[in-house]
């Protein structure tokens, strides 16, 4: 005589009333990316890096001045950003980037250059001291 529990194996093999996708409580999965993005204030003449989920939303709030750190920098201009999967991954990125020089800062920029916002960005980057 076999034992209910032991019935099905050992719990972890498959069970035919548990197929995938039949549980009461499944949701659609979606990835929310976030991005790690470098701002740059000519009046300044300093950059700002951070992430987010929503980077235009983001840009916004830090032109308005909403954001205590960037207050006094506006206009900032998106000059570089790339997408993450997750939080954890964009904000260690964001981490290394902020302990880097500005040369180095710069020269990370030009040889990640698909995440450049655009040509006049570019054109930016190169003319920036020390790059």
């Amino acid at each position: 005589r076999i034992h209910a529990c032991h019935a099905w194996g050992r719990g972890f093999e498959s069970r035919p009333d548990r197929k995938e996708g039949s549980q009461k409580n499944d949701f659609p999965f979606f990835v929310m990316p976030y991005y790690t993005y470098i701002l740059y204030s000519k009046s300044l003449d300093r950059f700002y890096k951070g992430s987010t989920h929503d980077i235009f939303d983001r840009i916004q709030r830090h032109n308005r001045g909403r954001e205590k750190a960037t207050k006094y920098g506006v206009p900032w201009v998106l000059l570089w950003k790339t997408e993450k999967p997750d939080r954890s991954e964009a904000q260690k990125l964001e981490y290394k980037l902020k302990n880097l020089s500005r040369e180095r800062l710069c020269k990370f920029m030009m040889k990640y250059r698909e995440g450049v916002a655009g040509p006049d960005e570019l054109l930016l980057i190169e003319q920036l001291s020390g790059c």
